[in-house]
């Protein structure tokens, strides 16, 4: 039974609209089954804008303006034959709803001359891709470093052994005078001789004499 002292509520009804527009280009579009008298090209569908859409391309002979080829698709791949060997073509695919076409995209294609090049293009290894700009700029930089600490390393081996053999020769001679007898304490000493004015390298070089 149905209480009627209690109110009925009733909520508004919302309607959620989204709005609908002409689709997003196709990308990624390749070439594929490279032929004499063929092209086959497929790419990957953009954003529908909100309504079914399909799929259109055109196909021309490169600098020409007569229209060789217009194929329509459910998906965004396409076939056409009957072409002459050894053309350039150019093809635009675009996408399209019941609110427009979406933005074109061009595509350069071609027909193999004979069976033997199709043979060398199936055998044929892709190119290696080139260097970023970035690394062909590091590596002579990278070069230079290494010939300055390899440098500095060099130099700085030849002053430890210069020095490891100086301080042996000092030894040696520190040995010598311990050894010797009491008697050479007892020589008059000698005048000290004035100073010869050597050089450092001169003190080096006779450390190692």
């Amino acid at each position: 039974m149905r209480d009627e002292s209690k109110p009925s509520i009733s909520l508004p009804k919302s309607a959620y609209h989204v709005p609908s527009g002409h689709p997003d280009p196709v990308h990624n579009c390749t070439v594929f089954n490279l032929s004499v008298s063929m092209v086959n090209v497929r790419c990957v569908a953009g954003f529908d804008g909100g309504l079914p859409q399909r799929f259109l391309m055109q196909l021309r002979y490169h600098g020409q303006k007569r229209l060789l080829a217009n194929v329509t698709s459910e998906i965004p791949r396409f076939s056409v034959g009957g072409i002459p060997p050894g053309r350039v073509l150019v093809g635009a695919v675009w996408a399209y709803n019941n609110k427009g076409r979406g933005e074109p995209v061009t595509l350069r294609l071609f027909t193999l001359k004979d069976e033997a090049e199709k043979r060398t293009a199936a055998v044929m290894p892709s190119p290696p891709p080139d260097p970023p700009l970035g690394s062909m700029e590091v590596q002579p930089l990278v070069a230079v470093v290494s010939a300055a600490v390899g440098s500095v390393v060099v130099v700085m081996l030849v002053v430890l052994v210069t020095v490891r053999l100086c301080h042996g020769r000092r030894s040696q001679r520190d040995l010598r005078r311990q050894a010797a007898p009491d008697a050479t304490l007892a020589l008059p000493s000698a005048t000290p001789a004035p100073p010869t004015g050597k050089g450092i390298d001169s003190i080096m070089i006779s450390c190692l004499l």
